[in-house]
């Protein structure tokens, strides 16, 4: 499986009353095998296993949320 262009995505932070919610990553978006993908953070999903077998090996690498 070839992944490319690597990156978390995250809800945007929102201020509700002068409380700021701040969301976690919820998936990776990326392109494997030439197909755009948005890979939800799940370790039961295939393509997240993948993803985190190659980020571990070192032959991948996430970019951060904006």
């Amino acid at each position: 499986m070839k992944i490319e262009n690597a990156k978390y995505f995250r809800i945007p932070s929102e201020t509700i009353n002068g409380v700021t919610k701040t969301y976690p990553n919820s998936s990776i978006i990326c392109t494997i095998d030439g197909e755009y993908w948005g890979v939800p953070i799940d370790e039961e999903n295939t393509h997240y296993i993948e993803i985190k077998r190659q980020l571990d090996a070192g032959l991948i690498t996430i970019e951060e949320a904006d």
